[in-house]
């Protein structure tokens, strides 16, 4: 048997062979074609994740400033209140605790009810 005879009978994989050769046959004409239309579109990806970063570096850096500033003021009132001989209860987001409040308030629920006699 010749190697044509090998290639194209069925016990060999006839088909496969007859497949792979119009695969050899027709790819002169098929990669130019599925090239000119692929490359575009990979084009187009690589625009968009250069789209993409540049507009996460712009966010991120904004939200990083805005950060830093938060971060600056506080600490700024920190010192201030530090040079004040400020407690550490005299923070704008804790309330003051009072010298003055009653120990012996007795709390009432929302029916009105002392805690205790409930």
């Amino acid at each position: 048997m010749t190697i044509w005879e090998d290639l194209f009978t069925e016990g060999a994989g006839g088909t496969a062979g007859l497949i792979g050769l119009g695969a050899v046959i027709a790819a002169p004409v098929i990669l130019p074609t599925v090239g000119a239309v692929v490359r575009p579109l990979i084009k187009g990806l690589i625009w968009g994740v250069f789209l993409l970063t540049d507009s996460a570096r712009g966010l991120l850096a904004g939200v990083g400033k805005q950060l830093s500033d938060t971060y600056e003021e506080a600490r700024r009132e920190y010192g201030q209140g530090q040079k004040n001989n400020a407690t550490m209860n005299a923070s704008p987001i804790l309330p003051p605790t009072s010298a003055t409040a009653n120990p012996e308030a007795r709390i009432l629920t929302p029916e009105g009810k002392y805690v205790e006699d409930v």
